[in-house]
């Protein structure tokens, strides 16, 4: 049995959103109680599931636990802003119920942080059905403004300030978790320790921050795409790629495909000449 480091307070703040789902929302419980270190508090918000989940077969030990449900379905940003304005922890971890972390998760980002106080968001590896997303060790503005090179809001641990609530409140139905880091890196510096400490469900389910439909996903993809990018090819790719993605033609998506290609290779020109 792996001994856990113990903490004399709790440090962290672990926000776990979840809508419906019980199964995964125990799977993912149990792998928080599992991690390597005891100084978080955990705090559950269930967005208003059809039936209240029963979490009373969980032993939390003596994990401090906060256990809130939405009177509404409010979604899951609404229910994240809830939860960070009941946090105590120094730094946030949020965690969506469909994903799950590796025991050591919390420790080695922690630690991370502690030695370096001049990071603020620390992100990392994480295996999905398929393979393995590795994030740039510290994410440039300008490749934030092309991609979430970051990661969901599973995967980074975060230092726990105002702006963190102001830029999580926002009416975005998708790329919330973009737009968060896309604004801290404005004022903030993010690392990645490269090591695969989360497992991201990439699967088919319908994930509580997953889009309804396309259009609504390409929606909201866009308004934080767009966001502070004044260049005017990056715009213009930002905006091809939506509309190859909406084109509901042949025609038209061949004729954006052929667009978000050109403009693919600008892309990946910026990045290239950034690296040196």
């Amino acid at each position: 049995m792996r001994t856990k480091v113990d903490c004399k307070k709790p440090e962290i703040s672990v926000i776990l959103t979840f809508h419906n789902r019980p199964d995964m929302v125990k799977r993912a419980i149990q792998h928080i109680i599992n991690q390597s270190i005891n100084c978080y508090e955990l705090i559950l918000v269930d967005d208003f599931s059809a039936t209240a989940i029963s979490l009373s077969d969980i032993n939390f030990g003596d994990i401090a636990l906060t256990h809130i449900r939405n009177e509404v379905n409010l979604g899951a940003n609404q229910s994240r802003l809830i939860g960070l304005r009941l946090a105590k922890g120094k730094y946030i971890c949020f965690h969506d119920d469909d994903d799950y972390w590796m025991e050591e998760k919390l420790e080695i980002q922690l630690n991370y942080l502690n030695k370096n106080p001049n990071v603020h968001v620390v992100s990392c590896y994480a295996r999905t059905n398929s393979k393995i997303l590795k994030f740039p060790s510290e994410p440039s503005s300008l490749a934030l403004s092309i991609h979430n090179c970051v990661g969901s809001f599973s995967i980074p641990m975060i230092r726990n300030t105002n702006l963190l609530e102001s830029f999580l409140n926002n009416d975005l139905t998708n790329a919330q978790d973009w737009h968060v880091w896309r604004s801290l890196k404005k004022h903030y510096l993010i690392s990645t320790v490269p090591k695969v400490l989360v497992f991201f469900d990439d699967g088919q389910h319908d994930r509580i921050s997953s889009a309804k439909n396309i259009d609504a996903y390409y929606s909201s993809y866009l308004r934080v795409a767009l966001i502070d990018t004044v260049d005017i090819l990056l715009r213009a790719y930002h905006y091809s790629l939506v509309k190859y993605h909406c084109s509901h033609t042949f025609f038209f998506r061949l004729c954006w495909g052929g667009s978000t290609f050109i403009l693919r290779r600008y892309v990946k020109l910026r990045l290239w000449l950034e690296a040196f």
